[in-house]
C-alpha cells in the first residue's frame, strides 16, 4: 500500500537514518549543516514521479538533498550555481570511475587531475572545436527525432527509466557521429551500441564522491 514500509523496506530506513546522522555530524564538525529536504522511504518511491525534483526545488530552493535511493543525495539545481560549486570545490571531489588505465593513458579523463588532467583537456577541447557541428545537421536533427518521437509514442506519462533510454540512446548516438563519424543507426554504431551496453548496462558511472 502507498505511503507504509513493507518489511524489506525496514532496511532502507534503518540505513538512511544512519547516512543522515553521520553526514549531519561531518557537517557540523566543519562548521556547515545539511541542506533540506525530507529522506524520505516509501514503497511506492516518489523518484518515479518525473516532477519529483522540480516540487523539491520549488519547496526548498536551488540546494536540496533527497535518498537517491541508497545513499544521501544533495542536488544542486542551475547552470550559474553548479558551475561556482564545481569551481569553489575542485579539490574536495574525486569522480568514481572504473579504472580503465590498461587501456587509456590514466583512465577516465573525468577522473585526472593536474597537469595530466589539463593536458588531455586541451587535447579533447581542441579535437570537438575542429569538429563541424551544425544544428542544421539531418543526421543530428532526425536522431533527436527519433528519440523525441519514441518517447510520445510511449504510454504517458513517461516512465523515468523509459526517458533515460532514451536519452543514453541519443547521447550514444550523437557521440559517434560527432566523434567518429559513425552514423546512427548503422552497422557499426549498433555494435558499438551493443558492446556499452554489455560492458555498462545502467550506463557509465557518474557518481561524485
Amino acid at each position: 500500500m502507498a505511503g507504509f514500509l513493507t518489511f524489506s523496506n525496514y532496511r532502507r530506513v534503518l540505513q538512511k537514518m544512519l547516512w543522515e546522522i553521520r553526514a549531519g555530524r561531518r557537517a557540523s564538525a566543519a562548521g556547515a549543516r545539511l541542506a533540506p529536504g525530507p529522506l524520505t522511504v516509501m514503497e511506492d518511491d516518489p523518484r518515479h514521479d518525473q516532477r519529483f525534483l522540480m516540487e523539491r526545488a520549488q519547496a526548498f530552493g536551488p540546494v536540496f538533498k533527497v535518498w537517491m535511493p541508497h545513499k544521501l543525495t544533495t542536488c544542486i539545481v542551475g547552470h550559474a550555481l553548479s558551475r561556482r560549486f564545481l569551481s569553489e570545490h575542485e579539490g574536495d571531489m574525486r569522480a568514481a570511475t572504473p579504472d580503465l588505465s590498461s587501456l587509456f593513458p590514466h583512465g577516465f579523463l573525468r577522473a585526472l587531475e593536474g597537469a595530466p588532467h589539463k593536458f588531455y583537456r586541451k587535447l579533447f577541447a581542441e579535437a570537438f572545436r575542429a569538429t563541424p557541428i551544425r544544428s542544421d545537421d539531418p543526421i543530428v536533427r532526425q536522431a533527436v527525432r527519433t528519440c523525441l518521437a519514441g518517447m510520445a509514442e510511449a504510454p504517458q506519462p513517461v516512465a523515468v527509466e523509459a526517458i533515460r533510454s532514451r536519452i543514453r540512446s541519443l547521447a550514444m548516438d550523437l557521440m559517434l557521429w560527432f566523434v567518429l563519424g559513425v552514423e546512427p543507426g548503422s552497422d557499426l554504431a549498433r555494435r558499438v551500441a551493443a558492446g556499452c551496453a554489455a560492458y555498462a548496462p545502467d550506463g557509465a558511472f557518474l557518481v561524485v564522491r
